[in-house]
């Protein structure tokens, strides 16, 4: 099968590409297809001449080759622009067949062009430069250039399909190849690994191969070979290890840098898994036979999700610099565009408990990661506070994961539950699936100020609810040991209360304010207290007064001239 696919690209006459030309293609009359998962929202756009490998541009686009005589830009919106270039004079080939596309260290996109045997280097304008192979000695001669990617030491780096070799070609066109120890074993893809080598799939040899830039090969066997299994397309994943795709095998595989290989059976068989890329800490690839995307974690576990276009036949698939995914079709005319729908499977809350003093701050952190136990950005995390405190709110959580938020505390001691979830779908609801996590925070009354002190007054004032009150308290510190007592009359409803105690008195002469904490019968019901007064003698302004009970009752207001605060 995998010989029936590559045969048949090369079958199709080409163009061969010198001059560009811009052509901004106008396909308001063709309009994209979507479909949406809870991983994924894919959509796919019409193009014109179709689509093969892909790159990201230095412009924030998707640049892909047609193999028809085209390299394509198309943004995310859709949008194409057509570069042609036409073939040169006495060409044998009426068309080229474009096949690899890279972004240069130079800022160009190099090409492989596989029958016309040449790799060309073509500026973001419109410029192109050939650089022609050795051919050999061959009735059909072409090393086939096939896949091309950037390498470490500020070169490309291209496989040659039919030469059973590895290239390399300096940005000025000076040209190395390095020979495979294996007749027949068809290099396919190339990628730099997280070693500093570049890796390649050997598709007629069942082998992973690595090349180091001083041309030194070593070459790993599938450990399930049969000679049938075609790893096609590979890349380097979030997790230091090498991921390929098994064409005929219908596996993801991955390989360490010290040649250790696993192998993960794709759900659905036949899929022909081919082109394959790394986006949100996991591992992304194009099921050309079963018109499907994959989605592996770098611990094994697939998701598949429908192209939305039937009959597609998605091959090759790549990242953009916004961490979207773009694949291109081979069996019609359009491109899609998968957009990772980040999800958290691990939701944490730090710190896990707290304590506080009353009326202070509190402060979380929620911390989101994936399957891939990778950062999870741009979740929504809700929290919501109960016990002595109730309220709801959420943050968004930032590159690292992470989102923080705080609440103010009660006036009393007191405890509190925080529950946090990761609104995935953002709904503003917990739907099964969503991650959660809690937390406690005490709120514990202050400790006495001093261990001597007094605050006392009388007098009369209206509260801001109109009702009309006369007030006397005091409260007494001595050597630690605090004692008080307080009289307050709403003349309004001529309810009267008593406090029976005080039992912390925190006081600043130097202020004038004081905070008394105690103990109340209200209608034969035992409650706690709490009395915060000002002494306003250095200023004109009157002396202030708010008393309020756990239970709710307040009472503030300014006291009137007649009365007094004194804080001592």
């Amino acid at each position: 099968m995998k010989w029936f696919i590559k045969s048949r690209y090369r079958a199709l006459p080409m163009n061969l590409l010198r001059v560009f030309l811009i052509v901004q293609l106008m396909l308001a009359a063709l309009l994209p297809v979507g479909t949406a998962s809870a991983d994924a929202l894919i959509t796919d756009y019409p193009t014109p001449y179709g689509g093969f490998n892909m790159v990201a541009g230095p412009d924030g686009a998707m640049w892909f080759d047609s193999q028809y005589d085209h390299i394509n830009r198309i943004d995310n919106t859709g949008t194409v622009s057509s570069y042609t270039i036409p073939p040169p004079a006495g060409s044998s080939y009426p068309s080229s067949v474009l096949r690899g596309i890279t972004l240069g260290p130079d800022g160009n996109f190099w090409v492989t062009l596989g029958p016309q045997n040449n790799v060309a280097k073509v500026t973001p304008t419109g410029g192109v430069t050939e650089y022609q192979l050795p051919y050999l000695p061959l009735s059909y001669p072409s090393t086939y250039p096939e896949d091309i990617t950037t390498g470490p030491d500020g070169a490309l780096w291209f496989t040659e399909n039919n030469g059973d070799a590895i290239g390399r070609i300096t940005t000025d066109g000076s040209l190395s190849t390095y020979q495979l120890s294996s007749p027949q074993s068809y290099p396919e893809r190339i990628t730099l690994g997280p070693d500093g080598a570049l890796w390649f799939t050997e598709s007629n040899g069942d082998r992973i191969g690595r090349i180091t830039t001083d041309g030194s090969i070593t070459e790993y066997s599938l450990p399930t070979s049969t000679n049938a299994r075609s790893p096609y397309g590979i890349t380097a994943g979030s997790d230091g290890a090498l991921w390929f795709t098994e064409s005929n095998g219908g596996k993801i595989g991955r390989i360490t840098t010290s040649g250790i290989i696993t192998e993960y059976t794709i759900p659905t068989a036949n899929s022909i898994p081919e082109g394959i890329t790394s986006a949100d800490g996991s591992l992304w690839f194009a099921e050309y036979a079963s018109n499907q995307i994959g989605r592996i974690t770098t611990s094994g576990v697939v998701t598949e999700y429908p192209v939305p276009t039937a009959g597609s036949g998605p091959l090759e698939i790549a990242a953009a610099s916004d961490g979207s995914l773009w694949y291109a079709n081979d069996s019609n005319n359009r491109v899609g565009h998968v957009i990772p729908q980040v999800r958290s499977t691990s939701l944490s809350l730090m710190p896990n408990s707290g304590t506080s003093i009353v009326n202070g701050t509190a402060s979380f952190t929620a911390v989101a990661t994936n399957s891939s136990n990778q950062p999870a950005a741009g979740i929504t995390v809700r929290y919501s506070v109960s016990g002595s405190v109730t309220m709801t709110g959420n943050c968004v959580t930032d590159s690292t994961g992470s989102c923080s938020f705080s609440y103010s505390g009660p006036q009393f001691a007191g405890a509190d539950l925080i529950d946090v979830y990761a609104d995935n779908n953002n709904n503003n609801q917990q739907d099964q699936g969503e991650p959660t996590a809690n937390a406690t925070m005490a709120w514990d009354l202050p400790a006495n100020s001093t261990t001597s002190g007094s605050v006392h007054g009388h007098g009369k004032l209206t509260a801001n609810n109109g009702h009309k009150f006369n007030v006397g308290f005091h409260a007494t510190n001595k050597n630690g040991v605090v004692s008080g007592t307080c009289n307050i009359v709403d003349q309004t409803t001529n309810s009267v209360y008593d406090c029976t105690n005080a039992n912390v008195l925190v006081e600043n002469s130097a202020t004038g304010r004081a905070t008394i904490f105690g103990d109340i019968t209200i209608n034969g019901q035992a409650t706690t207290y709490r009395m915060d007064v000002v002494d306003n003698s250095a200023t004109s302004q009157p002396d202030t007064f708010s008393f309020v009970t756990q239970g709710g009752y307040s009472v503030v207001g300014g006291l009137d001239s007649n009365a007094k605060v004194t804080v001592q």
